[in-house]
């Protein structure tokens, strides 16, 4: 079981913010829900069940009881916060949180958040008006080459051609871009074939995750691989697209095409 703590201090209309004393109502509500926004993250409401609120004197106090097994991100993104005075790599929605905070605190002057667990090992960190919590920096995305195995499920179109692929145990395909010729140029319809896709994509190289992806070459799934065969497959990809620009700047045009 964990303990955190989400306190408000400061005042508010000349009034000190006060759990006893009183606060006005809507900076209560407010609070509340930014509270219960940190505490679920990207996870459903629905875990709040579970977890019980006291409200203690110091200012306005508001000690969360979580049980063990659930909200397990919401320990560690607040060690990191405390940590780093950074919010990268943090849950997107207590990312939005701290900002909304630090924001408030820099407009009101008086106003400080705090948040804080009560642990063996005590973490947590102060918004302030003196405070500068950086927001996530994307990472630089880099070309990498993949192989990868899954189920055609369409292929073609008209302005952007592509080709949709669902890989096992997953049920949304990647959209893979393609030219007319690699499309045009398949003896077999592959479609609802299994088949090994070799594409070229933008990976993000803090989380793995891949995007942008363009069709190199595409052939009906087998347990052997030959070596020889993979590498004229990567010189066959590379000439189909030698004239085409950049990845992004492809992927740009699709999507402004789907938006026109």
């Amino acid at each position: 079981m964990s303990t955190l703590e989400f306190k408000l201090a400061g005042t508010l209309g000349g009034r000190d913010i006060s759990a006893t004393k009183g606060l006005p109502y809507n900076k209560f509500i407010e609070f509340s829900q930014d509270v219960e926004k940190y505490l679920t993250g990207s996870d459903s409401k629905s875990v709040l069940r579970s977890v019980d609120v006291e409200i203690h004197e110091g200012s306005l106090k508001l000690r969360i009881v979580i049980p063990a097994g659930i909200l397990a991100s919401l320990i560690s993104d607040t060690e990191k916060i405390s940590t780093t005075k950074s919010l990268a790599d943090v849950d997107p929605v207590r990312t939005k949180i701290v900002q909304k905070w630090q924001e408030r605190a820099r407009v009101e002057g008086t106003l400080s958040y705090e948040v804080a667990t009560t642990d063996s090992n005590p973490a947590g960190f102060v918004v302030s008006s003196d405070t500068m919590f950086l927001p996530d920096e994307q990472p630089q995305l880099i070309d990498v080459e993949r192989y990868i195995i899954g189920e055609i499920i369409e292929w073609g179109g008209l302005q952007n051609v592509n080709l949709h692929l669902r890989q096992r145990n997953t049920s949304k395909p990647i959209v893979i871009a393609a030219k007319p010729e690699q499309i045009r140029d398949e003896k077999e319809n592959l479609v609802y074939h299994r088949v090994v896709v070799h594409v070229q994509a933008k990976e993000n190289p803090r989380t793995g995750e891949l995007d942008q992806y363009r069709l190199l070459d595409v052939r009906p799934y087998g347990p052997q691989v030959d070596e020889g065969a993979l590498k004229a497959l990567f010189a066959k990809g590379a000439a189909a697209w030698k004239d085409v620009g950049a990845a992004a700047d492809w992927v740009k045009k699709l999507r402004s095409n789907e938006n026109g």
